[in-house]
């Protein structure tokens, strides 16, 4: 009996597919949802830090009893046309509330050290080492009332300083945010430090205890997105930059490049020249560069813990240039104690592309007895696959058991504001994003997605290391010959050491299905000629090579005892999970069922549903549109229960005037979909 619902499906989907779906205007309204049905803040143990900082055990993170701790956060910032970077402090509560609720139980405190009002740095001088006092205080009580409710915080250090002649740094008006200069010029050195010094030993009123004492500041961040190894593999210490205002990613002026070479003792490679060097020129260049890299750390990391005190895990900064091997900016990073890498994806479909994945492109960077984390990842707005990213990434973190995901990025808004998406990167009133916000912390945080059974380990000889650097295109993202990259959709995939044996090779026949080695997780899709390649620069550009000719094809399913999901083309492949199936019209979409309690879907009384397709703004403006998922849905094996009611959300999580009629099919229950429109549904089986 349980088959006769796939066949039906099966034929369903093929007749579905060829009809096109109108959008509809759906928006995502906070302000409305204190009464939610959706809340999920008893995932969180408040106040964050009652026992004590969070630690390191047996490679991951945890409390300072010994239980296991994980991170599913956001990024906090104000990019787009009303947003606050920090809530008013009439507003904290409120923000601090909905994030709780979401699920949420870490904020990345993003380019915080930028002038008022965006950051805490004071706007009204000529220089940049004192803070704003009113922003201060509000970053103080906002960072309160997210202890409160069991959200930590990562607090980023040097994100976007710029500089002003006061400052007395070189070249300020040119330079911007100074990368790659920051690993090597005492000056802007003396400036983190004093930065950090002045943020740390701050005491906040509220909490009474400085950030340096504050166990609800999980982690602290060093430099952002920034490292001289990738600035000198760009071409960006050459020295030409002379005129024209800051960008972010430029060469550095005539002066910095005068004392990088005096520094290195003699004149310095510029890319071009790479591959005609000799093993010893080459290999003697790129050392300099990870040693000035290695220092830094080693001396910020005295500062912080040794000098100042403070007792917050550390992060030297992320892995961040998928063109680009890792390998060399992991010899220094990995001195201290998270790991970090940064994920975003563009436009195409992830499931059409497995070995190039976002999956595949951070695994690279994990290290064996170390934490992991990932604290920026985005699906970018609008688009037609933007429902995928989310489950995508909290199904295959659990499966590699990564200790933290924070997404990019949550910007509070205004009692103003009329909700819509202001930037491509904005998710806090997606309605695609919101909805999977909150399944992926149910999903990550229960650890819903078992851990891989087995652990593919590599290790590297330092001279793998520097030659990497010199590898073409055609070996990103892992940049090791002869090592199949599908490993971490299959299995926990590792760093054992970056100074020890050569990695050897590893070979899957990589035809679909790939499945974990968990029986949890299938990824199905058509394979295409050509090789996973990495990003063309930090700007989040589209990938190079054969990648953008992929195929539109492909689907991932999750198949866990809490939680299910669907993702991707689900016409193409008509595939079953233990508790759902889905025949719909739509060309793509994710589907994910999932327990609101610490039940199993066969014995809870409250389910989420989540159905996201497409997504967009209207024209340039408010209210934002999707594609609603139509079609049908079956719920299976739910038990014995004697009727299912699902109920349409709305934007502000709350029931929509009646509930959907679902339809006996056996022992299957079938619901059809689309009308009214939602990206999401309570499912409430009776028993």
């Amino acid at each position: 009996m349980a088959q006769r619902p796939v066949v039906f499906l099966a034929l369903a989907c093929a007749a579905f597919a060829q009809e096109s779906i109108q959008l509809k205007p759906f928006s995502i309204d906070h302000r409305a949802a204190d009464s939610s049905v959706i809340d999920l803040s008893w995932l969180h143990d408040a106040p964050a830090g009652r026992d004590g900082f969070i630690q390191i055990r047996a490679g991951h993170l945890a409390t300072p009893h010994g239980k296991r701790f994980r991170i599913w956060g956001v990024n906090l910032t104000a990019f787009a046309a009303g947003s606050v970077h920090i809530p008013a402090k009439d507003d904290a509560a409120f923000w601090a509330g909905t994030l709780s609720r979401l699920g949420v139980n870490c904020v990345r405190l993003h380019f915080l050290d930028e002038p008022a009002p965006n950051g805490i740095l004071a706007a009204d001088r000529d220089e940049t080492r004192a803070f704003d006092a009113e922003q201060l205080d509000r970053l103080d009580f906002f960072i309160t009332e997210l202890k409160k409710r069991g959200i930590y915080c990562d607090l980023n250090l040097n994100v976007g300083h710029t500089y002003k002649a006061g400052d007395g740094v070189r070249d300020y008006q040119l330079i911007g945010t100074g990368k790659a200069l920051t690993y090597f010029d005492p000056r802007l050195i003396e400036l983190q430090k004093d930065y950090a010094r002045q943020l740390l030993t701050h005491i906040n009123p509220y909490t009474k205890s400085e950030y340096r004492h504050e166990p609800a500041i999980a982690i602290i961040e060093i430099v952002n997105e920034n490292s001289i190894v990738a600035a000198w593999e760009r071409g960006r210490l050459r020295g030409l930059k002379t005129t024209g205002p800051p960008e972010n990613w430029q060469d550095i002026t005539p002066y910095y490049e005068q004392e990088l070479t005096r520094l290195f003792k003699g004149p310095r490679l510029q890319p071009g020249q790479f591959a005609s060097a000799s093993k010893e020129r080459f290999e003697t260049e790129l050392s300099f560069y990870m040693q000035l890299e290695s220092n830094f750390f080693r001396d910020m990391k005295s500062y912080l813990k040794d000098t100042l005190g403070s007792k917050s895990l550390l992060i030297g900064t992320s892995d961040y240039t998928y063109g680009l091997s890792s390998y060399p900016l992991l010899s220094s990073t990995s001195q201290l104690d998270i790991i970090d890498g940064h994920g975003p994806w563009e436009l195409r479909p992830m499931v059409s592309e497995p070995l190039n994945s976002i999956v595949v492109r951070l695994s690279r960077s994990a290290v064996a007895g170390k934490p992991f984390i990932v604290s920026e990842h985005n699906h970018r707005f609008p688009g037609d696959y933007t429902s995928e990213g989310i489950p995508l990434l909290a199904a295959y973190a659990g499966l590699q058991d990564w200790d933290g995901v924070m997404l990019y990025t949550f910007e509070p808004k205004q009692r103003f504001y009329v909700p819509y998406n202001g930037t491509r990167a904005d998710l806090s009133h997606d309605p695609v994003k919101i909805p999977n916000l909150a399944a992926g912390a149910l999903m990550f945080l229960r650890q819903d997605v078992d851990p891989a059974r087995e652990t593919i380990l590599r290790t590297y000889s330092r001279e793998q290391v520097l030659e990497s650097s010199r590898l073409p295109s055609s070996e990103a993202v892992y940049f090791t010959p002869g090592f199949s990259v599908s490993a971490a959709l299959r299995h926990e995939s590792r760093i054992a050491s970056l100074n020890g044996s050569p990695t050897q090779k590893l070979h899957y026949d990589d035809t679909s299905p790939i499945g974990s080695d968990t029986h949890q997780l299938a990824w199905y899709f058509t394979p295409h000629t050509g090789p996973a390649t990495g990003e063309t620069d930090q700007k989040f550009s589209d990938l190079i090579g054969s990648a953008k000719g992929t195929a539109l094809t492909g689907m991932v399913t999750v198949d866990t005892p809490r939680t299910q999901a669907l993702i991707g083309f689900l016409p193409q492949y008509p595939k079953s999970v233990s508790h759902l199936s889905a025949a719909i019209r739509n060309t793509f979409a994710t589907l994910v069922l999932t327990s609101l309690n610490s039940q199993p879907i066969v014995q809870s009384r409250d389910l989420l549903l989540t159905a996201g397709s497409r997504v967009t703004n209207t024209g340039k403006g408010p209210p934002t549109q999707i594609e609603p998922v139509t079609g049908m849905i079956v719920l299976r094996n739910l038990g014995g229960v004697t009727g299912v009611l699902v109920w349409p959300l709305d934007g502000a999580r709350r029931r929509m005037a009646q509930p959907l009629r679902a339809h006996p099919i056996g022992e299957a229950w079938e619901v059809t979909v689309g009308d009214p429109a939602t990206t999401w549904y309570e499912v409430i089986p009776l028993r």
